[in-house]
């Protein structure tokens, strides 16, 4: 996974939301070693997680900031439902 794609993504899912939307990334810890690599030239959170904050930091991400979801809750509220559906096993089965 690479910042530039993830920033593209987010900006293409979002933007028709006439809201503040709330985007999170979750793994199921299926992903080789992805997080568990304590290389820092193979690893998470130094080859992808640090290239982004820095995008943030220098306003080059369309809009992303990271934030706590206890925060984002707080100031925007909660209402509907969401559904959860499996990912990437469902469509390989």
């Amino acid at each position: 996974m690479e910042a530039g794609w993830l920033i593209h993504e987010v900006a293409q899912r979002t933007r028709n939301c006439h809201f503040p939307p709330l985007v999170a990334t979750c793994t199921n810890g299926d992903n080789g070693g992805w997080f568990r690599n304590t290389s820092p030239q193979a690893n998470f959170w130094h080859v992808f997680y640090r290239n982004l904050l820095q995008r943030v930091q220098d306003n080059q991400s369309e809009g992303i900031r990271p934030c706590f979801i206890d925060d984002y809750l707080a100031r925007y509220g909660a209402c509907g439902e969401l559904k959860v559906r499996p990912g990437l096993e469902h469509r390989l089965a």
